[in-house]
């Protein structure tokens, strides 16, 4: 399980666990972001193992394939509802629709084409450029004719265009940008309203959780 705090080095501080609507939402951004810098993380690597043509095989295609669809779902699974954090049957906060107004043109078609292929991923076969193709297998010429057998193709996709890649980049870093200042300011209002508690009390609540 990986874990992240603000400890300086050599210090071990006390930790007292929040709950309640301000801390939920600053672990629901933080799960986004998470879901955001991971994406960003699969798209690099994918982008420095992207097939270079329709022949493309061994394991830098398994590797670039493996490292598409991950980041790909873990983009579309930063704009869906869920299970929210720390608060009893609360939903996961949703980016609010406007975030996509700050998208040039051709990002905002990049998003909603990344969002399409995974949720036919997800769903569904993937599409037309996904599929297997039954084949009967008939002796070439000088050969008699006869049906030798039958077989099968699978067609599919190691993953898109490098562009589409480099757009999910761009976009995963404007979000990354937006989603920590947010974060900043919710641990703002976290340390605001813990200034105005009883000091005696936080240490005693700390001491009760461990």
């Amino acid at each position: 399980m990986e874990t992240q705090n603000c400890e300086p080095q050599g210090v071990e501080y006390l930790q007292l666990g929040l709950s309640g609507k301000t801390a939920g939402m600053v672990a629901d951004l933080v799960s986004i972001q998470r879901d955001i810098v991971f994406a960003q993380q699969c798209a690099e690597g994918y982008l420095s193992r992207a097939p270079t043509g329709p022949s493309t095989q061994g394991e830098d295609s398994l590797v670039a394939q493996a490292l598409w669809s991950a980041g790909a779902i873990s983009y579309r699974r930063a704009f869906t509802s869920g299970r929210g954090h720390l608060v009893s049957k609360g939903q996961r906060l949703k980016l609010h629709e406007a975030w996509t107004d700050m998208l040039a043109p051709e990002q905002l078609v990049a998003h909603e084409k990344i969002l399409e292929m995974t949720n036919q991923h997800i769903a569904h076969r993937v599409g037309d450029h996904e599929g297997v193709r039954i084949i009967a297998l008939l002796t070439p010429p000088p050969m008699p004719r006869a049906i030798a057998g039958v077989g099968h193709m699978l067609l599919h996709m190691i993953g898109p265009e490098a562009c589409l890649a480099e757009r999910m980049l761009e976009i995963c870093g404007m979000l990354n940008q937006g989603l920590e200042q947010e974060i900043s300011n919710g641990n703002d209002l976290l340390t605001m309203w813990l200034s105005e508690q009883d000091i005696n009390e936080l240490y005693a609540a700390s001491e009760s959780q461990t």
